[in-house]
């Protein structure tokens, strides 16, 4: 399970003690969007559909399949309801979580697992938002856009700037300006921060100087870097500035110093990250389905 990944045994049978295998038959509501969100589910067989419902019906948003997990960006939201509603799509089988695991580590006074735990879910939540980039900025063979997005993201840094301790920004995140042609990081590199992209282009490339290749165009505004920042993997693609960049910038050291210091406060900064990456998720939504 992704989301457990390095924690302790204890500590997942912890989070287990309350979880639960559930069989469902095709069409089967699991939640509603506007219903407290308490838990997370992991898919072990079948399949499961989320959507939103308007005025004129019900849009599909995704469906997911075996080995994929729904219902953790309830967990981050400011209200901690449902983003979206959630139904089997074939007989499936789900493992749940009823209580925020979150939580439930916080409780026990378990920090370290419950960091862990936020960290593991930012990946999965950021997977989610670069398969929304890939799946929406649609290129040619110029690699330029053919559909963009004017989002409002001004609900996304209102998010992450009430769960933020206080002077956050002005002590840890840097402004930072980006020309085209500058490489952001290059494949390969060791994570040294991630960036919050506010304006202009980014392209990801990966391969050998002479041999690179453009796989995407990301859809701003957009966090990158988090993934390594958070994991410690090296970069899997350069990003690559086609038209000027404006960002903000957090760096490790700022942050693991910010952890020996104050593990609370860095909690903080983790749990107003995966805050804000689930706010973009729902503003990509918007711009994406109106």
């Amino acid at each position: 399970m992704d989301f457990l990944k390095g924690l302790s045994s204890s500590q997942r049978s912890l989070i287990r003690h309350s979880a639960a295998y559930r069989d469902y038959t095709p069409g089967t509501l699991i939640f509603n969007e506007g219903d407290p969100a308490y838990g997370l589910y992991l898919i072990v067989t079948g399949s499961v559909e989320i959507f939103k419902s308007s005025r004129d019906g019900e849009t599909q948003l995704a469906v997911l399949s075996s080995g994929e997990t729904f219902g953790e960006m309830g967990l981050f939201t400011s209200n901690h309801m449902r983003t979206a509603g959630a139904r089997t799509s074939a007989e499936s089988t789900l493992y749940e979580l009823p209580a925020n695991p979150v939580e439930m580590l916080k409780r026990v006074g378990d920090t370290e697992a419950a960091f862990k735990l936020v960290q593991n879910l930012i990946c999965i939540l950021a997977n989610r938002l670069r398969a929304k980039d890939s799946a929406s900025a649609r290129v040619d063979s110029s690699y330029r856009p053919i559909a963009t997005y004017e989002m409002d993201t001004s609900n996304a840094l209102e998010t992450i700037e009430k769960s933020l301790p206080s002077g956050f920004f002005r002590r840890y995140m840097v402004a930072r300006t980006y020309k085209p042609g500058d490489d952001i990081c290059r494949e390969g590199d060791k994570p040294e921060g991630f960036w919050f992209v506010h304006e202009g282009c980014l392209e990801v490339v990966q391969g050998a100087a002479g041999s690179e290749v453009v796989l995407n165009r990301l859809v701003i505004p957009t966090i990158v870097g988090e993934v390594g920042f958070f994991t410690g993997e090296k970069r899997s693609a350069t990003l690559r500035v086609a038209e000027p960049v404006k960002a903000t910038y957090f760096s490790a050291s700022d942050f693991e110093k910010l952890k020996r210091e104050d593990p609370e406060e860095a909690f903080r900064v983790l749990f107003a990250a995966a805050q804000l990456t689930v706010a973009l998720i729902v503003e990509r939504e918007k711009a994406d389905h109106g």
